[in-house]
């Protein structure tokens, strides 16, 4: 997960903020994860501080996010991107 929030073990992340990312005001029912430990996401991220990445596990059931895998953008290197409720 890449982000700029200060997380510490043991934090739970879980759904119903505001993205990381541009300025919508919609929140999500979602929490995002990825295979590839890139840090370029980490720094696109809003808010002040570094950006961060930080290695999670889920808690539930993950399925693929139909939003970034190349079976919409073919060769995606964001395809190991997964989402999860919980």
């Amino acid at each position: 997960m890449a982000t700029k929030a200060d997380l510490k073990p043991g934090d739970l992340i879980t759904p119903g903020y505001r993205s990381n990312y541009g300025d919508s005001k919609r929140t999500s029912p979602w929490v995002y994860m990825s295979a590839t430990l890139s840090p370029w996401g980490a720094e696109l991220a809003q808010g002040d501080g570094p950006g961060r990445i930080y290695i999670v596990e889920p808690t539930g059931l993950f399925v693929d996010d139909p939003d970034l895998t190349d079976k919409r953008f073919e060769g995606n290197p964001t395809s190991r991107t997964a989402r999860a409720t919980h």
